[in-house]
């Protein structure tokens, strides 16, 4: 498996965690309603997601198979990235990505070759400031 299979699992696993709140409460404004409007729990479980928690820009969750941390980005986007929340993904999926374990160094590497490439961008927009994303939505 490559990078871009790790970015594009890691993206459907945040955009499927994501669309559970939205489902939930109807809004895809989860911080402003976990932070401001206090609808949102801050931590708890919530459909398949066994244990899940807001955090600064982002959101923990624990799903049956797999953990997942992600920020989300301007206008509440989830699609982003970053080498460490990939390597801690990775580790979630050693058997797919086995590589991407406790390599953080290498998952910079591949990043910066793709983002050199012009297939990713860093805007480093609030709330996720380390997030990449693609440049175009066509992925791998």
């Amino acid at each position: 498996m490559t990078i871009k299979d790790l970015i594009i699992d890691f993206q459907n696993t945040s955009k499927l965690v994501a669309e559970i709140f939205y489902k939930k409460y109807g809004t895809f404004e989860l911080l402003l309603h976990v932070r401001h409007k206090k609808i949102i729990p801050r931590e708890g479980s919530l459909d398949i997601i066994k244990k899940y928690k807001f955090h600064g820009g982002g959101l923990f969750a624990e799903l049956p198979e797999v953990k997942i941390d992600f920020d989300f980005g301007e206008e509440n986007r989830v699609d982003g990235f970053d080498a460490g929340r990939l390597m801690l993904y990775a580790e979630n999926k050693m058997s797919l990505y086995p590589q991407y374990v406790n390599n953080e160094t290498l998952i910079q590497t591949e990043l910066d070759k793709l983002e050199k490439e012009g297939q990713i961008y860093k805007p480093k927009t609030h709330p996720g400031t380390s997030n990449y994303y693609w440049t175009v939505d066509t992925k791998a």
